[in-house]
């Protein structure tokens, strides 16, 4: 499962340049800017996407789950 380490502001210039169904893994921060650090990632086969859906349980809370 491909992983990339980015900043919100590259990812929403270039989110065309990542494969439909990615996902965008963002902080809880209270407020986001340019430069807040998130995790795109993707699966390039079906097992790879099911992972990808799951991560974000490994890693502590994300923004939408409460």
């Amino acid at each position: 499962m491909p992983l990339k380490k980015s900043n919100l502001g590259y990812v929403l210039c270039h989110v065309y340049d990542f494969p439909f169904g990615g996902a965008i893994y963002l902080p809880c921060v209270e407020r986001y800017e340019v430069d807040t650090p998130c995790i795109v990632a993707w699966g390039d086969n079906d097992a790879e996407a099911a992972e990808a859906e799951r991560f974000p349980a490994g890693i502590g809370k994300t923004t939408g789950e409460g």
